[in-house]
């Protein structure tokens, strides 16, 4: 019968409330272990560029790291954020009348039960909430990984310009040799140059 209808649904729709809330749950647990990470691969590659000079021109390559897994974040924040909407479908069916409607009528009315991911809600509303360029803007993960990215190509950069200052004066050559003025008074070479003039010199 349709009265009896309406408290099995209802139970159904507790159950994937419930379900939901532990799937919110556990994605932030993995946004936050990929974050931990990127850290921790990041500095480690950063740390080896600058620790050894062969590694060292392509330190600004490391900006890879970070952005992959901002990638990787923002596919799971978006998963996330289609679970939250659901939650926010539900509330919207909990205080617009709707269940009001269905207690009258014995069963649910203008409501899908069973839809976590929200894969039947595909209004304007529904991408807009969950596309990628809002989530992977989203301050808790863009401050992180594009800082990274900027520090790893300034860092790439000031390599590359200090690459180009060695390949224009190479160790050994004439520039590096010549004394820088004011250095030359007081130097060992011009005393002794100074003491052989002196010797030289009649009646001394």
């Amino acid at each position: 019968m349709l009265s009896d209808l309406l408290p099995v649904q209802l139970e159904f729709l507790k159950l994937e409330v419930e379900s939901i809330n532990t799937t919110i749950g556990r994605l932030d647990e993995i946004t936050k272990n990929i974050k931990q990470w990127t850290i921790l691969a990041w500095t480690a590659a950063v740390g080896g560029a600058l620790t050894d000079r062969e590694l060292r021109p392509f330190i600004g390559a490391t900006a890879a790291i970070p952005l992959l897994f901002w990638l990787v974040d923002t596919w799971h924040r978006r998963i996330q954020r289609k679970f939250i909407w659901r939650n926010i479908v539900i509330s919207r069916f909990l205080n617009d009348g709707r269940l009001a409607k269905s207690v009258e009528e014995g069963r649910l009315v203008g409501f899908a039960l069973l839809d976590p991911k929200s894969r039947l809600e595909q209004t304007a509303d529904y991408h807009n909430f969950t596309s990628w360029r809002r989530v992977m803007l989203f301050r808790s993960l863009s401050i992180l990984y594009l800082g990274m990215i900027i520090i790893s190509l300034a860092l790439g950069i000031a390599s590359w310009v200090d690459n180009s200052s060695r390949s224009l004066y190479p160790a050994g050559t004439r520039h590096d040799l010549l004394p820088h003025s004011g250095s030359t008074r007081g130097s060992p070479a011009n005393s002794a140059a100074a003491a052989d003039q002196k010797a030289l010199l009649p009646g001394r």
